[in-house]
């Protein structure tokens, strides 16, 4: 089995820049009935779950980030925390909406890859994004004391099939990104296909 390369390259302004737009863009988001939230330009689209996995690993970061970074990231963090004050609600309940999602994603792909191994291969490092998310969802979720033992159920069970299907390798995403990963929260991101 060869291992996983990453499929896409990581581009620390770009993240930055995402994760500065998104924040900027949380509300109105937040209290709206999309599931996702238009960007300009060729931005992803905005998710709650985006926009935590980028402050997440770009805080863990830091010492990759010019001044003008970290001044970005701390108005980020600053606009999500306002959202969370004042929407507090609707902010809880996106995420267990998007969790919700990721999960059924995952569970389809999982399916798929009982009937296509080599398929299921090639595009595992490009869709393990929707993984990580989830889990900063889940953490953002237990934060706010909403995590359900089921949903921690389902993940569990999402991550046990990644084993049968994966054996445990190296760091499939950019290396700079690992520190930010630790194998025993994120051993979904550390396989060989």
């Amino acid at each position: 089995m060869a291992e996983v390369r990453p499929l896409i390259k990581y581009d620390l302004n770009r993240d930055v820049h995402t994760a500065q737009v998104m924040a900027s863009q949380l509300d109105p988001f937040v209290y709206e009935n999309e599931t996702y939230g238009g960007m300009p330009d060729d931005l992803p689209k905005l998710t709650i779950g985006g926009l935590l996995m980028r402050l997440h690993r770009l805080s863990l970061l830091d010492m990759l980030l010019s001044d003008e970074q970290r001044e970005a990231l701390e108005k980020a963090h600053q606009q999500v925390g306002n959202v969370k004050r004042e929407w507090l609600t609707a902010y809880t309940n996106k995420i267990m909406h998007e969790l919700t999602l990721h999960i059924n994603q995952w569970n389809q792909l999982l399916n798929e890859c009982g009937q296509d191994q080599d398929e299921c291969r090639e595009m595992y490092s490009s869709v393990v994004e929707k993984r990580v998310m989830a889990q900063v969802l889940t953490d953002e979720a237990r934060k706010l004391n909403v995590l359900t033992p089921e949903i921690e159920k389902q993940l569990h069970g999402i991550d046990s099939q990644v084993q049968g299907y994966f054996t445990a390798g190296s760091f499939i995403w950019d290396q700079r990104l690992q520190s930010a990963y630790p194998q025993d929260q994120y051993g979904f991101l550390y396989v060989t296909i």
